[in-house]
């Protein structure tokens, strides 16, 4: 069985057990539109964020502060009753052929008691200068863990699963819809353009939080057909 770890994923790792493909799509704007309004208290803890945002290097501190002071902000704005925000979460799928495992940055998932559990929404938090690799197959590797962790609570299929990568204080969303197909996995990611927070952080939250509606996050049923065709 091959292993792969997530923050060393690359392009040729996932071609080499998954069937990969990737798409722009109208699916963003759909969910700007579908969005819920903004409420006066979020508006406002959106604008104190965004204003302190605007007087640092936002291009060039280090990771660990623009997570601080942007990412997780955003992502603890989004939080419903039942949904939580969660730094340095394991992440594991085991397949027959192979199988992916390291710590998603960020999530966004269920709280049940004490714990964060699916369905998650995740957030990777790219690297930059010279320990700075490409995210993107990082964060598909983080979403066809949280896909597969997922499944066992919610066995549709395909599986539909939302993340976004961040460079600084700018997110980039993708859609992943996971499958499985005889002896391989097949999965399509759908990509957003590119928001910058400090310009762009009503957007972003209207899409977290439009993500987590459409995604049926507090809602999501499951029936004994679904688990015919299981992805594990």
């Amino acid at each position: 069985m091959l292993s792969f770890t997530i923050g060393k994923l690359t392009y040729e790792d996932l071609a080499s057990v998954v069937d990969l493909t990737e798409e722009a799509s109208s699916i963003w704007q759909t969910l700007l539109d579908q969005a819920p309004s903004l409420t006066e208290l979020e508006l406002n803890q959106l604008h104190f964020t965004t204003e302190k945002l605007r007087n640092i290097p936002t291009q060039t501190i280090n990771e660990a502060t623009i997570w601080a002071r942007a990412i997780y902000p955003m992502m603890v704005l989004a939080e419903t009753d039942s949904i939580r925000a969660a730094s340095e979460v394991p992440l594991t799928a085991k397949f027959p052929e192979f199988e992916i495992a390291g710590i998603a940055d960020g999530v966004l998932g269920t709280l049940t008691g004490s714990r964060i559990t699916a369905p998650f929404f995740v957030v990777f938090e790219a690297k930059r200068a010279i320990e700075g690799t490409d995210p993107i197959p990082q964060l598909y590797g983080e979403l066809i863990c949280a896909a597969y962790l997922n499944h066992r609570h919610f066995p549709q299929e395909p599986q539909t699963i939302f993340g976004a990568y961040t460079v600084a204080d700018t997110w980039t969303f993708s859609r992943g819809q996971i499958r499985r197909s005889g002896d391989r996995v097949q999965v399509r990611f759908d990509v957003s353009r590119e928001f910058r927070q400090v310009f762009e952080a009503e957007e972003i939250l209207k899409l977290l939080k439009a993500i987590l509606k459409a995604n049926s996050f507090d809602q999501r049923a499951t029936s004994q057909d679904d688990r015919t065709n299981a992805i594990e």
